[in-house]
Order: structure tokens, then C-alpha cells, then sequence
């Protein structure tokens, strides 16, 4: 909410708990602070209101997501820049990374922390059962491959505080 009190301009931002505070700050910056000059043609030249200098009009917004669970699936060997990828996750206001990879990325537990730091979940997606034959009514090649899965994620990726991991 942006409004004036007297002479004094006033910016509240709020949010319940952390991750829809920051939210609320992306809100903010993304529909209040960034006004295009000649919306109507499209031209992406952009400009700012100055903080506390400008005369800011007044504002209220409120905004819940209706979808709890919002992310993205990718490749991790795609992700060069993991805090750019992150950080352009939060400015859409995406809370849930599933990366695939066909081994622990050697910066795993480093993502991880920042994506919580940011409020984003990250689920693992690893190789498993690919190239087999297994019969839907074979039980003892199902519990083989049950068993590699939990035994992957128990010694690559359990230890790296991950919120699960990715089953097609």
C-alpha cells in the first residue's frame, strides 16, 4: 500500500511470513515502481518513480496465488547461473525448481540453500529404472527398481536438504 499521511509519503509492505513478504516486494517493484512511457506502442523503454522524491500516487494491492505449488522443470546442466535462475524464479513468483540431472551437481547443497533462502522448493529428478524391461506384474524387478531409487537418494541427495525427489 502506498499512501500519504500529511506530508510524509508511506510505503507498507506486508505479507504472511517470509516468502509472500518478498513476494509482496516483487509485486510492488513489477506493477507499482515500473510505469512504461508509451505503453499503448509496446516500446520497451521503462522508467522508475523515485522513492520518496516523486509524488507517488496512492496504491493497494492484495494478491493470493491460487495455486499453492508453482515451479518449473529444467535440465540442471542447463542452469549456468543457478542464483540468476532462482532469482528470475522469484521475480515470477515461482516457488518449486525440479531439476533433472544424471549425477548430484557438484554445487548441489549451495542451490539448494539459496533456493530456500529465496523461498523455493527444489525437488531432484534422477535416472532410474530407464532401459529396462520390467513388467507392471513382474513384482521382483518393480522392488529392484524401488530399491535402486531409495538407494540413490539415500546416498546423493538425502543429505543435501532437498524437498523430494522427481518420479515419472
Amino acid at each position: 500500500k502506498v499512501f500519504k499521511e500529511g506530508e510524509k509519503q508511506i510505503i507498507v509492505i506486508v505479507g504472511d511470513g517470509d516468502t509472500n513478504t518478498l513476494y509482496g516486494v516483487v509485486d510492488f517493484k513489477n506493477k507499482y515502481l515500473v510505469k512504461a512511457e508509451n505503453a499503448d506502442t509496446h516500446q520497451p523503454v521503462y522508467y522508475f518513480y523515485k522513492l520518496f522524491q516523486d509524488n507517488m500516487p496512492d496504491y493497494d494491492n492484495t494478491f493470493h496465488a491460487d495455486t499453492k505449488d508453482r515451479g518449473s522443470w529444467t535440465w540442471g546442466y542447463v542452469i549456468y547461473d543457478y542464483r540468476g535462475y532462482i532469482d528470475n524464479m522469484v521475480n515470477l513468483k515461482l516457488n518449486m525448481l525440479i531439476i533433472w540431472n544424471d549425477c548430484v551437481p557438484l554445487n548441489a547443497k549451495e542451490l539448494v540453500d539459496y533456493a530456500h533462502e529465496n523461498g523455493v522448493k527444489v525437488i531432484w529428478g534422477f535416472s532410474w529404472g530407464w532401459g529396462l524391461i520390467c513388467m507392471e506384474t513382474d513384482v521382483t524387478e518393480l522392488d529392484k527398481i524401488k530399491d535402486e531409487v531409495i538407494e540413490t537418494y539415500e546416498r546423493d541427495y538425502s543429505s543435501l536438504g532437498g524437498d523430494g525427489i522427481y518420479f515419472q
